[in-house]
């Protein structure tokens, strides 16, 4: 893997985020673009020098806990709606390239390298651009400028970057795809901490009333690593059960349920 870090002027002047100066003092391998990183291109991203591409942003829902949080790209449906730019970026119903080796890679790190017991660490659930061609996730710190400009949550940020660009060895059993839950993945944080399972896709519960076969395999296209299974959290996808099954069915496509893990 050839890591890239992402990161946005912008952002870094709006929200002053302090680890972006740590990563160039680090001298990390990074490139920073002037606009927000949901808007790249695929010509943009083609021309990065990397194979995977981590953007470190914000978190920015001000209702919400202290939290680190990392999730994939890519919008199930409609694109991520926006109150100031009308959305955030990506094409309707095309998902980036989604690497669960790199994801799971950073989650548990934040998890080994978060000494701030106030904050949470997050999987966050597919969504928003870029529409990358390339393994792509989100890093990010929320969820207000009490967290974006405090060191301490920079330094945390700061050492997992190092941690995971400096080798990843991570063994990987199965790979999947989650289908149903709320946007914050908690089935899906639970087996990463404890399976040797990794997830490249999350589709959540709010998201499944538009799933089409052509979105399910879109799922399995954009993901680095193979998948195995789709698994479906049966009290999550409710009414929408009977017509997931047949769709996986239908593209002889596995699935499991969270109970039976």
């Amino acid at each position: 893997m050839k890591f890239k870090i992402v990161f946005s002027s912008k952002v870094e002047e709006k929200f002053k985020l302090k680890v972006f100066d740590m990563i160039r003092k680090e001298n990390l391998p990074y490139i920073q673009i002037k606009e927000l990183p949901h808007y790249l291109t695929e010509n943009e991203i083609n021309k990065i020098d990397a194979t995977h591409l981590i953007v470190v942003n914000i978190h920015s829902l001000f209702d919400h806990p202290k939290r680190f949080c990392v999730h994939p790209c890519g919008n199930w449906n409609e694109r991520w709606p926006n109150k100031i730019f009308g959305h955030l970026g990506g094409e309707e119903k095309k998902l980036a390239v989604s690497s669960g080796i790199l994801l799971k890679s950073i989650y548990l790190s934040l998890l080994k390298n978060n000494t701030l017991p106030e904050y949470k660490v997050d999987i966050e659930c597919t969504h928003h651009g870029p529409h990358s061609p390339k393994p792509i996730v989100f890093l990010e710190i929320g969820c207000s400028p009490e967290e974006w400009e405090n060191e301490e949550s920079n330094k945390i940020i700061l050492n997992v970057l190092k941690e995971v660009i400096s080798g990843i060895d991570l063994k990987a059993e199965k790979n999947i795809i989650a289908l149903g839950g709320e946007h914050y993945m908690k089935h899906v944080s639970s087996l990463l901490r404890t399976t040797k399972i990794i997830v490249t896709h999350m589709c959540p519960s709010n998201q499944l009333h538009t799933l089409t076969e052509e979105m399910l395999l879109e799922a399995v296209h954009k993901s680095k690593e193979p998948v195995d299974f789709f698994l479906i959290d049966l009290p999550a996808v409710g009414q929408h059960h009977e017509r997931l099954v047949s769709m996986l069915t239908k593209n002889n496509l596995s699935y499991q349920y969270v109970y039976d893990l």
